[in-house]
Order: C-alpha cells, then structure tokens, then sequence
C-alpha cells in the first residue's frame, strides 16, 4: 500500500444545552444488533455469530412512563452514534467505503474492483446472488450486474452511515430469504447521529482531504426536532476522488471516483407508543473504466464512462408500549433500485447500455412477551415479500443476454419463540417456509420450502455463555442462473441457460462462547469476548462449470452452465475479543475458513 494522509475537519452549531461530558467509549460488542431475530440486543447478548460497527455503544431512548425501560428492552435499546457519544468508531476510521468499514468483523470480506465503486459482501466464503442479504435502512439491495466480478454488489457512501450489524450462517432466516450466507443491515444516520437528548437543533459540516488518490468529502447534516413528537434530518455528501499510486509507484488507472448523494427522514409520533417513519436516499456515482473488448476478429481498447444511479425509499409503522407486552409491532414498506448506464467508445463498438434493478418489498412482523409458568416467553413472527424486476437495454452488445431480462417474486412466513427456562438457560426454536416463482425469457419456476432452526444457551458461570444452534437457509436460483444464455466473447464461450436448477438449501452447526465482565481489573471497565465454530453444508451449491464439448457446442469451443452440484461445505472459526478501561480501548478480530465442494 502508498502512504496517504487524510485530515477531517468539522464544525458544529447547536441548539440547546451540550452534553457534561463525552460518555466512555464502548468496545463493539457491546452495539445493538436485530438481524439475529428481529429483536434488538447487544451482541455480546446474542447467542449467534453477531458483530455491530459504527455505534459508540447501546443507550436507552427514553421509554414510555408506564414501565421503567429496562422492563421492556425491545423498544428503547438503540445505538449511538455522534450525538450520544461525540464520538463513533466510523468517525475514527474515516473509511472512503463500506469496505473500509467492514474490514474488521471477523468472517466478513468485500469483493472489490479497483475501477468500480461498488462492493459485494462476503460471508463465510458465501457471496453473489443473494446469498448474503444486504440491507440498507430494511432495504433490500438485489443489483447484479454479469461481468468479470461479483455477481452481486451494492453502491453506498459510508458517509451516511450510523452503524452496520452483521449475523453470519443462516441463523439470521428470520431476516428473509436466501441468506444462507447471512445478513449485513446498514442503518443510515438520524436525529440520533446529531442531536443529544437535550438539544434541539443542530447542523454539523464536515470536510475531508487527504493525498494519493483520497481527493476530498464533505458532509453537511442538519436535524431538528420540531416539537415533541416530530424529528426531522436531512445529510447532503460529496465525494471526488483520484486515481492512486500503488506500492510500487505506479499510477493505476481507473481507481478514481465522484460521487454525490442526499439522504432525508421524518419521524412522527401521533399518539403515545406509535411512530410513522419515513426516508429518502439518492445517489450518483460517476467513474470510468477501460476494457479491451472483442471487436469483430480483434480487440480494441474501449473506454466506458458509468453513471450508476440509486435509489433508496422506505415507509414504516411502529407500535410498542409497555402496557401491552403482547403487542410490539413493526412494519416496513420499501422500494430499492440501482441503475448502471455505460457509455463505451469507440461507439462502432458497442455504444450505450443501461442495466437496472428495482426491488419493491415489504416485512411486517410482531413481538409478543408473555409468561407460561414459570417461563418467559418472546415470541416473534411475522412475513416478508419482495418482488425483483430486471430491465437491460443494450441493443448493439450483449449485456441483456449475460444479464437477462425477468422478474422473481419470493415471499416467506416465520415464528421464532425465544424462552427463558431458567435464569441459566434459554432455548430459541422457530421455523421459516419460503417461496419463490421466476419467470425470464421462456422459463417458468417456482418452489418453496420449511427451513427449521433451533439454539440452546446456557450460563454455567456468570459472565460465560455457552451456545449451540442448528440452522437451515434456503435460497432460491436468480434471474442470471436460470436464464442465462449468450456468446463470450464471440465465437469461443457459450453460456447456456438451466430452467432445471434447484434451490440451494444451508445446514449451519455452531457452537459458540460469550464473554461479558465489568470491573476486571479497575472500576469502570468491560471486557467482551465472542467466539464460535461452525459449519455449512450447502446442499444443491449452484456454481457456473465448464461442460466440456457436449453436442451443442462447437468444438474446440466449451459450453458454462449453471448447475447443481452435489453439496459444498465451509467451515471454520470465528473470535472477537474488546477490551475497554476508560482511557483507551482495544479491539482484536480472527478467522479461520476452509471450504470445498
């Protein structure tokens, strides 16, 4: 890597009475994580491979006066960011991309090209199509695009950012279908990120720059409370960066990018206990990329200018008070769409293309707690549905073929009953059925199935927690997989499409440890630790394979297919360890991962 400087400065106006003091801040683990369950909790609380970013810690919002907050956790635990803490673990890291911000939670990479800004995250060694659900403020973000990359990548400004909350394997089936590598929620900033409890209003201006090839970056955020039961933000972010110089010295060509977003929300609480939710994210990326492309009978170098364009709109409902146990209640309407438009010259070439993805869904569900004796119940369940459209226009190339035309319909149901035997023991169980239905081109599928999961955790001594958990993830074939059928490049490769390929399905086995002590060696510090083993067994892996010479290719030519392969397995180890006394902090990371198949 080039040695690079990067300077931030910032400037903040607010309105109200500051804060004392900066709070301590938190080790990670001690962050709130919901892709476990859909309930939140600390991740060193949850009895799953579950790591936060982003926040300095958990707090308490401040809960309805009928019962004292920490009675009713599942509505008033939050994260902090800026404003609770002054300070939050992005603030430090200063990342240029969610890559950047990601790089330390253990299983989890990103899949990255120099001359795009996008990124796909990887799990486990479970990436492309799904199989990692991204989620952006309960958005699901479904682009893909064929080319010589990942098959699946989204496009973000970690400026906006407030926290990440990762669950690895498919214990997380609950977040929706075909994570059977796991989910990773990125939550956009709010009032939360700006203003304390006891401030009004607030604008913070930042502004950033730094040498090889990190250009500059400003954020202007302002919120306002307007009212005791109206919060308005909004956050306007420019980026426009270089191209950098590698170890050697060498420019590389490309690895610049501008990019300009705006984000706005609008929380409403009519009544005691209900909060209406709304928000709005755009962006634009501009880039350029040179390729050497077929031509004819030879090559020629081309170069593409991309505009990648998003969109990102939620609407959601709330209900929870602590007189009604029975009842916390969520719902969330979303619609998500990633437009890539490529302008390649020479234009006798290929010209212009466009590649766009919408995804419009919705995920309702319901948290009931009641007791049957002498167990505690938290019941959770609730569906989700989201409907995949993929347009492709390019007239002159062959984009629509590699990534063909289509619509996936999925749909799924779940219960998931966490019950506190005994103060030492808690058994989760639930179950989640899923369905799908595919249509591209002249194929037609549909399937569905009831994937199972069930966790046992006990607390032999305090501040240990020992777990072992079961879990099935079912995810079934894209658009791409199925339809797929093209030349590349022209005359060699043919790719055949495979109306006949079968969901793949994830059996994850995991055991794991929790670490939670405060007062260690001095009053006032905390020590957190996760740690666990897994393996995943994926039966029906679809992975692309050279078929050789079959009679409907041209020797010496190949045929690539999309096919279903026996089974796959990753396996491997998972730690984290935080340490926190006040003045300073550590936080270490490791993973071990094998696979084959």
């Amino acid at each position: 890597m080039r040695r690079a400087l990067r300077v931030m400065t910032g400037l903040a106006v607010v309105g109200g009475l500051p804060a004392a003091a900066i709070a301590q801040e938190a080790v990670p683990l001690d962050g709130v994580v919901v892709t476990t369950s859909k309930t939140p909790k600390r991740a060193v609380d949850t009895p799953s491979a579950s790591s936060s970013v982003g926040g300095g810690g958990a707090r308490k919002k401040a809960a309805p006066a009928a019962a004292p907050a920490e009675e009713f956790p599942a509505s008033v635990v939050s994260v902090d960011g800026f404003g609770a803490n002054g300070k939050s673990q992005f603030d430090k890291i200063q990342g240029q991309s969610v890559t950047d911000l990601v790089r330390d939670v253990p299983g989890v990479t990103t899949s990255t090209n120099a001359a795009d800004p996008g990124q796909a995250i990887n799990i486990r060694g479970l990436q492309d199509f799904g199989r990692v659900n991204v989620l952006v403020d309960g958005a699901r973000q479904n682009f893909q695009r064929t080319g010589h990359n990942a098959n699946g990548k989204f496009y973000l400004e970690p400026e906006f950012l407030s926290s990440i909350d990762v669950t690895r394997g498919p214990s997380a089936n609950a977040y929706g279908s075909g994570a059977i590598g796991g989910v990773a929620a990125f939550n956009t900033r709010d009032i939360d990120d700006v203003l304390r409890a006891d401030e009004n209003a607030a604008v913070i201006q930042k502004v950033g720059f730094g040498t090889n090839g990190a250009g500059y970056v400003t954020s202007t955020s302002g919120a306002l409370r307007a009212g005791p039961n109206v919060d308005l933000f909004g956050q306007f972010v420019s980026r426009d960066t270089s191209e950098f110089e590698n170890g050697d010295g060498v420019r590389v060509q490309d690895s610049g990018f501008n990019d300009y977003g705006g984000l706005g929300k609008i929380a409403i609480r009519p009544a005691s206990g209900h909060e209406v939710t709304a928000s709005a994210m755009v962006q634009e990326y501009d880039y350029v990329d040179h390729n050497s492309l077929r031509a004819g009978p030879t090559f020629v170098n081309v170069r593409e200018d991309n505009d990648v364009g998003t969109q990102n709109y939620t609407l959601g409902y709330t209900f929870a008070r602590p007189d009604t146990p029975l009842i916390d209640f969520s719902a969330k309407a979303y619609y998500t769409s990633t437009e890539a438009e490529q302008e390649q010259s020479p234009v006798f070439s290929f010209g212009t293309r466009d590649f766009k993805i919408e995804t419009t869904g919705v995920d309702v569900h319901n948290t009931s707690r009641f007791s049957t004796g002498i167990f505690k119940h938290q019941l959770t369940y609730g569906g989700d549905a989201f409907e995949d459209q993929v347009s492709v226009n390019d007239l002159i190339g062959t984009g629509d073929l590699f990534t063909p035309n289509g619509e996936r319909f999925v749909w799924g149901t779940f219960i998931e009953d966490e019950v506190q035997l005994t103060s030492w023991m808690r058994v989760i169980g639930g179950l989640r059925y899923d369905s799908f239905e595919l249509e591209g081109g002249s194929v037609s599928k549909e399937g569905d199935r009831v994937s199972p999961k069930g966790t046992l955790a006990v607390t032999p001594i305090k501040g240990i927690e020992l777990y072992g958990t079961y879990a099935e993830g079912y995810r079934a074939p894209a658009i791409t997989e199925t339809v797929i059928s093209g030349i590349h490049p022209v005359p060699a490769f043919p790719f055949l499409p495979n109306p006949d390929l079968d969901p793949e399905v994830g059996k994850t086995k995991e055991i794991g440890l929790n670490v939670k002590y405060d007062d260690v060696f001095r009053r006032g510090d905390r020590l957190r630790g996760k740690f666990s083993l897994f393996r995943n067994d994926v039966e029906d892996f679809i992975d692309l394979r050279n078929l050789g010479a079959p009679p409907t290719c041209t020797p010496p030519f190949f045929c690539f297919q999309y096919v279903n392969i026996g089974s796959a397995r990753v396996e491997g180890f998972e730690a984290e360890l935080g340490y926190d006394w006040g003045q300073g902090f550590f936080n270490v990371a490791a993973t071990l991962t094998e696979s084959e198949d």
